[in-house]
């Protein structure tokens, strides 16, 4: 096993473990359906700019597997469409179903961060 493939198989077995770091959030499509994953969640992120050079302030950003396996395929994001349901303050058991609005982040390592509002 290589450089590339540990990176790979600590992104998914320590960092994107629930017993550890991860938490569990429900990843809605837009054409329906949707599906369970192990995510990080940002809950205070950065804020990104729009199209237009207008300041948006994501919600959060979630770091999920980029798999069809143990989490969401890049290829099936759709922002603007997908939704996900996640607890909205760490602690407290309310949920939060919030619009997929970019993928702020795609890496070698096997994950995507996308940001919700």
């Amino acid at each position: 096993m290589g450089l590339k493939d540990s990176i790979r198989n600590d992104a998914l077995n320590i960092f994107l473990n629930e017993n550890d770091f991860a938490e569990r959030i429900v990843y809605f499509f837009r054409g329906g359906g949707s599906e369970s994953v192990s995510s990080l969640v940002d809950r205070n992120p950065p804020a990104i700019y729009d199209a237009a050079g207008n300041i948006v302030l994501p919600e959060f950003q979630i770091t999920i597997a980029n798999s069809c396996v143990s989490g969401i395929t890049s290829a099936r994001i759709d922002t603007g469409g997908d939704e996900v349901e996640i607890v909205a303050e760490y602690g407290r058991p309310v949920l939060k179903r919030c619009t997929v609005i970019s993928v702020s982040e795609q890496d070698l390592e096997g994950t995507i961060t996308i940001s919700v509002m």
